[in-house]
């Protein structure tokens, strides 16, 4: 079976709320199959090997919906 998506990039990044708090997040890029491009933004508390699999998996699908109407 054919891959769904293949991760292109992954940045880790930080910002501050106006509160002042740090907040750790990274964004991850993907290219489905269908060659749709998108990029999904994790909170660091979700980035890992059960959590993120399953977003990256919906987002691959809602970039191919275009692809399957």
């Amino acid at each position: 079976m054919a891959a769904k998506y293949t991760v292109t990039d992954v940045q880790q990044r930080q910002r501050f709320t106006p509160g002042g708090q740090k907040v750790s997040y990274y964004d991850v890029y993907i290219t489905t199959a269908h060659g749709a491009s998108g990029t999904l933004r994790v909170d660091a508390k979700d980035y890992d090997k059960k959590t993120l699999p399953g977003l990256l998996d919906g987002l691959a699908d809602t970039l191919d919906m275009a692809f399957t109407i």
